[in-house]
């Protein structure tokens, strides 16, 4: 009950301090007028539904169940037949209960009962409330019309169609122009009633009658709409029947009252009753005691969850039965161990449940973000620099690319191979043998070759330098510079060794290479002779 008060409440745009108000008033409803609080209930939310605000509805509400309590009605029916009576006639909650008297009373008259005005009336009060009719006294002229036109049909839902067209056509181009043919202007007659406070049907069925005189001829010239005719024909022929009607209705104060007195004595209704005051107390209690008890039933399947968490995570790390009873016995003054098991039982608390969710979320965005091309972070978008770099444009798919045939590089062949070995042999040669300035066997030689004067003035050089070193140090001892003389001696005799083994290496490259005797060498496994190799 809690729950459907809470989501009427939302219905409404009210907030949950109004849900007390609407269960007080249901509980003292239902148990007035012996009905139950779903009963109740339902014409609440349907009025709300509707349209109805809340404090109409629950003003109207008492009404409503008393009536549906009276006339048997279901009580939605009733509570979307008030919705309609107010808006259409503009009934405050005040009179409400008058005008479920009339409808109470109009259903005892005729054969247009209360639960067929509950199904008709929201539709039929609004077009006929369209002509000028307000308040209770334009309730109780439709009432009476509903009795009168349903004499002459066969069920209330023809009679109800044929008002409707009366209503609706009244006003319309067809109608005026078949009443302009017999002299009458239909539209300014019914007007000028209307602002004279006069009745406009009234207006409408005496001009009609002027007109037809009864005859079913000229009346079928007058309306060409069949439910129409049928409607004005019984309306002209039980006119005594309609004023009786509303006579009548213009007394009806009471009738639910009365009728629920007879209803509420009865058994049933004393059972109702009790059934009522049992569900308010049981709404009561549940109220006070759902709470606590609820903490208690909550840690009770807490600790059942967390103990089966164990039992599975026990059960993955490979622990018979016996051992789980070992490890239970062992571990039950161990939250820690008894943790462990249980999360890997898959069993999570409150506060670890939370932080997984955020870790999932976090890693949901994280995936989210990489998948944006250049995304950024939304905490980091207020960082972001006010101008960045345009990107180039992409290379024009039409560029020609430069020809990369495979004829610009020849396949290399056996003989090309060996060509290239002789063209680098003879230039070797001519480097080696060579007169000119460049030659290294000149150079190598002394003959005219700057390597050789050059090493051994550089020795000379370094054999002077090293000789004014030691006269610069001589101050300080005969001993020290007689060393650095032996030393600067020393280098004079290493730079013309160095030059004579350089000079004796030359000679014999420029030997012919037959000349230097067999070399014997491992090398391994050699394959199948090379055409023309030497």
């Amino acid at each position: 009950m809690g729950r459907r008060l809470h989501r009427i409440a939302v219905n409404a745009d009210l907030g949950k301090d109004a849900v007390q108000g609407m269960l007080d008033t249901i509980n003292r409803t239902s148990h007035e007028y012996a009905l139950s609080q779903d009963q109740v209930t339902e014409g609440l939310e349907t009025m709300i539904a509707a349209g109805m605000d809340m404090k109409n509805a629950l003003a109207f509400l008492p009404s409503v169940a008393a009536t549906a309590q009276a006339s048997g009605s279901a009580v939605n029916d009733l509570a979307l037949s008030a919705f309609s009576v107010s808006t259409a006639f503009g009934v405050t909650s005040e009179k409400m209960q008058q005008s479920f008297d009339i409808m109470a009373k109009g259903g005892k008259l005729g054969q247009f009962e209360l639960r067929d005005m509950a199904q008709y009336l929201p539709t039929l009060a609004a077009s006929f409330s369209s002509l000028g009719y307000k308040g209770n006294e334009g309730l109780i002229k439709l009432v009476g019309l509903m009795q009168t036109v349903r004499i002459h049909t066969a069920d209330a839902s023809t009679a109800a169609t044929d008002l409707q067209n009366i209503f609706q056509k009244m006003y319309s181009q067809e109608t005026a122009k078949r009443f302009a043919k017999f002299g009458v202007d239909i539209t300014k007659e019914l007007d000028n009633a209307r602002k004279s406070g006069g009745d406009v049907l009234d207006t409408f069925l005496r001009l009609t009658q002027e007109i037809s005189k009864g005859d079913p001829a000229k009346l079928a010239r007058l309306f060409s709409d069949q439910q129409m005719y049928q409607g004005i024909q019984a309306l002209l022929k039980s006119p005594d029947a309609l004023a009786r009607f509303n006579e009548e209705l213009r007394n009806s104060d009471g009738t639910v009252l009365k009728d629920n007195l007879q209803i509420m004595s009865d058994t049933k209704a004393k059972i109702d009753q009790m059934t009522s005051s049992a569900t308010r107390f049981m709404n009561a209690l549940g109220g006070s005691i759902a709470e606590p008890v609820s903490a208690t039933l909550d840690a009770a399947s807490n600790y059942i969850d967390f103990d089966q968490a164990i039992t599975r995570g026990l059960t993955k790390r490979g622990l018979t039965p016996a051992e789980q009873t070992v490890w239970r016995a062992r571990n039950y003054f161990n939250p820690h161990e008894r943790g462990l098991a249980a999360f890997d039982g898959d069993w999570r608390s409150e506060e670890g449940k939370i932080a997984e969710k955020g870790t999932l979320r976090a890693a949901a965005a994280a995936r989210a973000g990489d998948r944006r091309q250049g995304g950024a972070r939304v905490g980091a978008a207020r960082t972001l620099p006010a101008a960045v770099l345009v990107p180039g444009a992409r290379p024009d798919p039409n560029m020609v690319l430069p020809d990369l045939r495979l004829a610009r590089f020849p396949p290399v062949s056996p003989a090309g191979m060996r060509a290239q070995r002789d063209s680098d042999r003879a230039k070797a040669l001519a480097a080696l043998d060579g007169s000119g300035p460049g030659g290294i066997r000149a150079a190598m030689m002394g003959d005219g070759g700057d390597v050789s004067v050059a090493l051994k003035q550089g020795g000379e050089q370094a054999a002077h330098s090293i000789e004014q070193a030691s006269m610069t140090v001589g101050d300080a001892g005969n001993q020290a510079g007689n060393a650095i003389s032996s030393a600067a001696a020393s280098i004079t005799s290493a730079g013309e060794q160095v030059a004579a083994a350089i000079r004796a290496a030359a000679r014999d490259l420029m030997r012919p290479v037959g000349s230097l005797g067999r070399v014997n060498a491992d090398v391994g496994r050699s394959g199948p002779a090379v055409e023309g190799a030497p």
